[in-house]
């Protein structure tokens, strides 16, 4: 009986431990809303940033079988008004370029380009080309977390996942609930929060497509004058974008 009951006081410490370390791990851990808006904050101080992403997006072909489409894009910021993006799949390439006035969208492949002038903030910029144009590039929400004048998302529930690691880095991993789409975030760890890791899940549509992408940071970039100015070859052509 005492060894009994010397077990069963050893197994009520353990688990006593077990919570006491649960319960202080849950007090220590950040904050899901306040950890996103500590990195918009930090990313809206960036006066200029490079990024590389290295994504995958599930399509379903007319046989339903979901395959994984990659694509490597590349986006240079420079506030308060410009940027280029570069995305290229085995399958396409487009470049979106923005110089402060107007937005070209060109086809490097094809030799096609169209233009249209459009003002206000990036976010408001790809806001609108959306909108009017039908005109996405991806990851668009690199651009509304770091641009203070654009609209935040409606959160409906809001997890912290953990601490993980992205090639690497140290980072801490956070889960979101918007109507219609769960998105998870990687947010390095320190004095430079920027995020490391996405992966969006659209749950309106009926085969809940996922996007993922891996992000590759640089702060401190060095842009030329004519970074964000569109020169057409000869050889290409002008098309009008079509309203939506």
């Amino acid at each position: 009986m005492r060894v009994r009951l010397t077990h069963l006081a050893l197994s009520l410490t353990l688990t006593a431990a077990g919570l006491t370390a649960a319960h202080a791990q849950e007090q220590t851990a950040p904050d899901p809303r306040e950890a996103l808006q500590r990195m918009s904050v930090y990313l809206g101080t960036l006066d200029a940033f490079e990024v590389q992403s290295d994504s995958t997006l599930d399509l379903i072909t007319v046989d339903d079988q979901k395959i994984d489409v990659g694509a490597v894009t590349t986006y240079k910021v420079s506030r308060p008004s410009s940027f280029v993006i570069d995305s290229r799949t085995d399958r396409r390439s487009r470049r979106f370029i923005f110089d402060g006035s107007r937005l070209t969208v060109y086809s490097p492949a094809l030799g096609y380009y169209a233009s249209v002038p459009l003002s206000g903030s990036i976010a408001e910029v790809l806001d609108a080309a959306a909108e009017e144009y039908g005109v996405t590039p991806p990851l668009v929400d690199l651009f509304h977390w770091s641009d203070p004048a654009a609209d935040p998302h409606e959160i409906l529930e809001a997890e912290y996942i953990g601490p993980a690691t992205v090639d690497g880095v140290e980072a801490d991993q956070f889960a979101f609930r918007e109507a219609g789409l769960d998105w998870q975030i990687l947010i390095r760890r320190g004095d430079a929060p920027v995020p490391m890791k996405v992966a969006i899940v659209d749950r309106i549509d009926p085969t809940q497509p996922e996007f993922t992408a891996r992000l590759t940071w640089n702060t401190s970039p060095g842009f030329s004058a004519d970074t964000f100015a569109f020169n057409p070859d000869g050889d290409d052509r002008p098309i009008q974008f079509a309203a939506q």
